[in-house]
């Protein structure tokens, strides 16, 4: 029986040449195919819109006022009710309206901060200026400088439970609501923190002082 005739070097070198190629390409090839599939959406993860205290809001709506009426000064501070966001227990908010006064001018104009759109409300996301109004200074009502406003309505609100505590615990469901003015029979700017839908329907309340936060007076 005739032996087999050995395999010719030449062919020998040419197996390991093509071995050598596929192993080095093999990786390209892989990485190729791996860059040319479909990167997977990115699911952001959306948070729900955090109320705010009012002096966020009163700065914010400062900055922008400063630009209507470099003049301005603070007349007022209230929250607004929003359905969709609930005010959190502690003086949080989710709108506020922020009125200021140019006595330069005799003009007086109302800001909204909101942390939510609410078209319905004419509500608007961030700060929204309204349209200047004819003022005079009449009534029992002043405009103070904002530098007074020191209290903030997460701080009236904690003072203003050391008299409400045993109101609040009997009446848990009744809104908790927030004006700041300077009426002239006070010393300085003054939050009334009231319990109720509006301050005329309310049948309690407390004023806590806005500069120095420290309880003023019952209001009843």
């Amino acid at each position: 029986m005739p032996l087999l005739s050995p395999v010719p070097e030449r062919y020998n070198s040419v197996d390991m040449h093509l071995r050598t190629k596929i192993l080095v390409t093999l990786p390209f090839l892989l990485l190729l195919g791996a860059c040319t599939e479909e990167p997977k959406p990115v699911v952001k993860e959306v948070k729900p819109a955090e109320p705010v205290s009012a002096l966020t809001a009163a700065y914010n709506t400062y900055k922008q006022a400063r630009g209507w009426a470099p003049d301005c000064v603070l007349l007022s501070v209230a929250n607004l009710d929003v359905k969709d966001v609930k005010g959190q227990e502690g003086g949080k908010m989710a709108a506020w309206e922020v009125t200021f006064v140019s006595q330069k001018e005799r003009q007086s104009r109302r800001y909204t901060y909101s942390v939510v759109e609410v078209p319905a409300s004419n509500l608007h996301e961030g700060v929204f200026g309204g349209s200047a109004d004819m003022w005079s200074p009449t009534g029992q009502t002043q405009p103070f400088a904002i530098q007074y406003l020191k209290t903030d309505s997460t701080a009236a609100y904690t003072t203003a439970m050391t008299k409400a505590k045993d109101y609040a615990a009997k009446n848990p469901d009744m809104p908790v609501k927030f004006v700041l003015d300077w009426q002239k029979r006070h010393l300085n700017p003054t939050w009334r923190v009231y319990w109720g839908e509006s301050v005329t329907t309310s049948s309690f309340g407390v004023y806590v002082d806005g500069t120095y936060d420290k309880y003023v007076a019952m209001a009843h």
